[in-house]
C-alpha cells in the first residue's frame, strides 16, 4: 500500500476536522509525528506556501513548484481551497481574525490540548538535536566518538571506590531487613559516601550535610519500609495507588 504524502495527510486531517481551518506546524505534530520527521513537519508548510498577496514565497515555490497553502503570518497556514476570498483588501491581522472565527470548533480545543502534551516531547527532541550537533563539531565521525567514549569509560573514576561502595550497599540490603537499615547510622554513612563518590556534591543538586541527610531518612523510615516490598519494574496497575499514597 502506498504511503500517503504529507500533503495528503494534512488534507485528510482537515476533512476529519482534526485540525482547524487555520493550522500550524505544531498543530500537525501530535497526529503525524512518527510518520514524518520533526524537521519535515516544520519546514514543509513553509516551503510550499505563499502569502495571499504573492510577495512571500516558500523555497519550493521559488523553484517552480505549485503552492499548496497560503501562509497568514505568525506560523499560520490555510489550504488554498479553504482560503476565504474577498479578504485580500483587509489587513493581514484582520484576515487572521475573520478566518479564525470561521474555524472555531470543539476539535480546535482538542488540538490545543494535544499540542500542550506534545510540547514536552518536542523540547526533549530539540535538546537531543542540539547535543548531536555539538558532538558533530567535535568528532568528525561516529567511530571517533565511540573511540573516545570507550577511553572515557576506562579512565573516568579509575581510582574511585564508588563501585565497591555500591556493592557493599547491595550486600547489606540483601542480608538485613529494611527496618534496621534505615536506623543504622553506619549504613546511612555508606550511602552518603557512595553518593559523594558519584560526584553528587559537584553537580547543580548539592548534597545536604550528613546529619540532615540521615535525619531525613529516619524521618521517612515508615514510608521507606512500606515501599520496600515493591519493585519499580514489576509494579502492577492496581499497586500504583498504594505506592502513590506512600510517597
Amino acid at each position: 500500500m502506498r504511503r500517503k504524502k504529507l500533503d495528503e495527510r494534512i488534507r485528510e486531517l482537515r476533512s476529519q476536522e482534526k485540525i482547524p481551518k487555520i493550522w500550524s506546524a505544531s498543530g500537525l505534530r501530535p497526529f503525524l509525528v512518527g510518520s514524518f520527521s520533526l524537521r519535515t513537519l516544520s519546514v514543509f508548510p513553509n516551503n510550499y506556501s505563499i502569502s495571499p498577496d504573492g510577495l512571500i514565497k516558500g523555497d519550493a515555490i521559488k523553484r517552480g513548484m505549485k503552492p499548496k497553502y497560503y501562509r497568514l503570518g505568525l506560523g499560520k497556514f490555510v489550504l488554498l481551497e479553504e482560503y476565504v476570498t474577498g479578504l485580500d483588501s483587509q489587513p493581514k491581522e484582520e484576515q487572521i481574525k475573520l478566518l479564525s472565527l470561521q474555524s472555531e470548533s470543539a476539535e480546535d480545543k482538542a488540538v490545543a490540548q494535544q499540542e500542550a502534551s506534545f510540547r514536552g516531547k518536542k523540547d526533549k527532541c530539540l535538546r537531543r538535536e542540539s547535543v548531536s550537533k555539538s558532538l558533530l563539531t567535535i568528532f568528525p565521525a561516529k567511530i571517533d566518538l565511540l573511540k573516545f567514549a570507550g577511553l572515557c569509560a576506562e579512565e573516568y573514576r579509575k581510582n574511585s571506590n564508588s563501585l565497591n561502595l555500591y556493592h557493599s550497599i547491595i550486600v547489606r540490603q540483601r542480608h538485613t531487613k529494611v527496618e534496621k537499615l534505615v536506623q543504622d547510622q553506619n549504613f546511612l554513612d555508606l550511602i552518603y559516601k557512595t553518593l559523594m563518590s558519584w560526584d553528587m556534591n559537584n553537580r547543580r543538586a548539592k548534597l545536604i550535610p550528613f546529619p540532615e541527610f540521615s535525619a531525613s531518612i529516619r524521618e521517612a523510615s515508615a514510608r521507606i519500609v512500606n515501599l520496600a516490598e515493591f519493585e519499580m519494574d514489576g509494579l502492577e496497575k492496581e499497586q500504583c495507588t498504594t505506592v502513590m499514597a506512600s510517597l
